[in-house]
């Protein structure tokens, strides 16, 4: 069972935002900072508009678009993010006593 909560279109564009910004990190790890990411949002597309009609749909695809450039605007303005996201491994090494 899903609580209502999270059938909404204002979760379900939040989730597009943080997913948009997974995306670009993935991209920017792989190498990629710029990377075309219409090619799988036209699935997500397609579902969102079979369950909630195109203007939710387009609104949904929005926040995804926003969260993605809003992540990509960041790394290339803060190099030290950048080099954060490109780092080989985040595990740091501890000594123990």
């Amino acid at each position: 069972l899903v609580p209502k909560i999270r059938i909404t279109e204002d979760y379900f564009c939040k989730r597009a935002f943080n997913q948009g910004i997974s995306d670009s990190y993935t991209n920017i790890r792989n190498g990629n900072i710029k990377h075309d990411w219409k090619i799988p949002l036209r699935k997500v597309k397609h579902f969102l508009g079979l369950v909630f009609g195109n203007k939710r749909a387009v609104k949904i695809q929005a926040a995804y678009y926003k969260g993605y450039g809003y992540h990509q605007r960041l790394v290339k303005t803060d190099f030290a993010l950048y080099e954060w996201v490109r780092k080989a491994n985040y595990l740091e090494e501890t000594k123990f006593i």
